[in-house]
This record gives C-alpha cells, structure tokens and sequence, in this order.
C-alpha cells in the first residue's frame, strides 16, 4: 500500500517567572505497522479443524493527535517540581481478527492482523519531584529524585479472545524513588522502581500476548572519582531477586513464566586518557 501523511506539531514554552515554565505541545504523528505484520504469506491447516494464519501487506500506519502539557519550576539549585499531562486519540490501531474464506473448497477460519474501526486514547499524569536536602541541617550532601506515572487508556489487543487485554506496554501506574549521596567525588545511589501490572509481546509471535505482575525492584550504585582521569564503580542490581511473572489468557491463574535472574554484581575501573 502507499500513504501520503502531514504531520504537523507545534509547540511553546512560556516564561512565567525566572523559575517558572509552562509548555505546551500539539501534533500530529504516526507509526508504521511491525515489518512482521507485513508479510504477504500465510499458513493453513492441511486437516481438518481448518484454520490458519496470514499477514497483512495493506496494513495502514497507526496514526495520533496528541497534546502534551508541562508545568515546571525550578525552586532551587539542582531542583526540580513539575507536573505533565498528555492525551493521545489514536487511530488505526492495529492487532489481531478472525476472518472466514473458502480454500479449495473448504471453510477456513484465518487469523490475521487488522487496523482497528474505531479510535481510542492515551491519557496520562506524571509528577515529578528532585531535590538536594539543603532545609535539613547537615544532609545538604543527600538527595531525592522521584517519579509517579499514571496512565488510563481505553484500547484493548483484539486478539480473538472473550477477555481481551488492554493496549501492549501500557502500565496504569509506574513510580521511581532513588536516594542518593554525593560529595567531594564520592557518588552513592539506591534506587527502587514500580510498574504496575501491563500487557507485553516476547518474540515474533504478535498474538502471543501476556500480562506481567506488578513489580518493584531495588538497585545500588557508588562511585568515587580517584582523580580527573580514573574513577571506581561498583553496582548491585535487583538487591530485592525480583523475580519476572506473567500470566496467560488474562487469567492471572494460568501461569505462564516465572524466572529468577538473581542480583547481579559489577565492579569496574574507568581510565581517561
């Protein structure tokens, strides 16, 4: 197939004081189909049940409006507050549908991916929080960075299920806090992050969809600059073993992975020339 699109954007950033910022986006862009999806082949049952699979070649791109608002302010040095909202109406979405054809006359019920009729959307919230403990006598040299996304969508994968699940990569809610500790070229981090239950693709196969659980993982990290030219890292990560989970179907009672990939352990030394 061919498409001619324009895709127009504009944006703006308003001073409102000399720490104060709003910004405001609005564009329009797109996201050609998986290369995968394209194939022009497909494959069927030789037997009885008839059924089989196939591409797409006349996939059309997935295409969004979006609209993006920031507020920022900067109430200090290395500072940070700022509040961001967006919404995406997406359309031509694309995933997976049932089609009956005849093939050498017998009916075969072929599954294959489809743009979706209907539009949907993105919104989201993100709130962001950084700063040094300069208010609290003697930990000027501790900090925090913090983040909170949430996320509401209404597109659901239309692989053929009765129970289908909501758009792939889409957490409700995702969250960061690190600590940190930083002084004459001594650097120390602990970081934790959270995302809440999401929808995701491993390999090739686009119907082979999954639910991850919730997870929350920690990592440390220390580094200390001997010199201008060489420096120490060492790093601790998934202190916590976390271990992956998914499931199924939408059905958080069929099992599908759970695999433990254990904390892992890195040192290094960094030479400048």
């Amino acid at each position: 197939t061919n498409y001619t699109k324009a895709l127009p954007s504009i944006t703006a950033r308003i001073e409102l004081s000399d720490d104060t910022y709003l910004k405001l986006g609005m564009s329009r862009v797109m996201s050609r189909p998986p290369l995968n999806e394209l194939k022009a082949n497909r494959t069927i049952s030789p037997i009885a049940p008839y059924n089989g699979g196939s591409g797409n070649p006349f996939l059309k791109p997935f295409e969004a409006t979006q609209f993006d608002a920031s507020y920022e302010w900067y109430f200090d040095e290395d500072s940070l507050f700022a509040v961001a909202g967006y919404y995406k109406l997406i359309d031509n979405y694309i995933g997976y549908a049932q089609r009956s054809e005849v093939i050498n006359g017998n009916p075969y019920t072929l599954i294959s991916p489809v743009n979706s009729r209907d539009p949907g959307h993105i919104a989201g919230l993100e709130l962001t929080y950084q700063t040094p403990f300069n208010f609290i006598p003697g930990f000027e040299k501790f900090g925090i960075y913090s983040n909170l996304a949430l996320v509401s969508t209404d597109i659901e994968e239309f692989v053929p299920t009765n129970d289908p699940m909501t758009m792939n990569g889409v957490a409700k809610t995702t969250g960061t806090l690190d600590l940190w500790y930083s002084d004459a070229g001594f650097e120390a981090r602990l970081g934790t992050k959270y995302h809440s239950t999401y929808t995701v693709l491993y390999g090739w196969d686009s119907k082979a969809l999954v639910r991850v659980e919730p997870e929350t993982t920690l990592d440390f990290s220390a580094r200390y600059n001997i010199s201008s030219r060489v420096a120490l890292r060492f790093q601790v990560g998934n202190l916590l073993d976390t271990p992956l989970r998914t499931y199924s179907d939408n059905k958080e009672d069929r099992r599908g992975r759970l695999d433990y990939y254990g904390r892992r352990f890195l040192f290094d030394v960094t030479v400048k020339y």
